[in-house]
């Protein structure tokens, strides 16, 4: 279901120890994602409503040949500018994408350590084993982009042991 790509890569890499809040007040760490296929997408608020746009165009590309309960999608919302007093109200109004966790990244930590870029949307494409396999940048979704973070997914998904 989610990208958000080379941030969980990294951090799988590195076996980094890190908990993050969602919308909803689950916590999610890193090694939920271990053997999954991820689509990371996250930015500041400017690039937050590109994010939705760039999951539906690399959904899309991938088709409804590919099995895309292999894949898992997760958002990133790098809260670093909000101030602490209206968060709660920051996170009231994030966006949902079908139920799909939008991590809460107050303090930047997979912001930083993926390089997001800031008033723009970041996607990421990670495989099973952790490793980035596509990142991409942009607000205005690129056609030609999505398609290769959907063949990088396919890629993925066709590599990965079937479960």
């Amino acid at each position: 279901m989610n990208q958000l790509l080379l941030t969980f890569a990294l951090l799988f890499q590195q076996q980094a120890s890190w908990a993050l809040q969602d919308q909803f007040g689950k916590m999610h760490t890193p090694q939920e994602l271990q053997g999954r296929v991820v689509l990371l997408v996250g930015g500041d608020r400017a690039g937050s409503e590109a994010s939705a746009r760039w999951v539906r165009a690399t959904m899309a590309a991938l088709g409804k040949s590919v099995d895309t309960s292999r894949v898992t999608i997760i958002r990133v919302a790098d809260l670093r500018q909000v101030p602490v007093i209206p968060q709660p109200f920051a996170q009231a109004k994030l966006p949902s994408l079908d139920n799909a966790p939008v991590l809460l990244d107050f303090q930047g930590v997979l912001a930083r350590r993926y390089g997001f870029e800031p008033g723009s949307s970041n996607q990421l494409v990670i495989g099973t084993d952790g490793k980035v396999l596509a990142q991409t940048r942009g607000n205005g979704v690129n056609a030609v982009q999505a398609s290769i973070l959907a063949a990088r997914i396919r890629e993925a998904i066709e590599r990965a042991p079937k479960r």
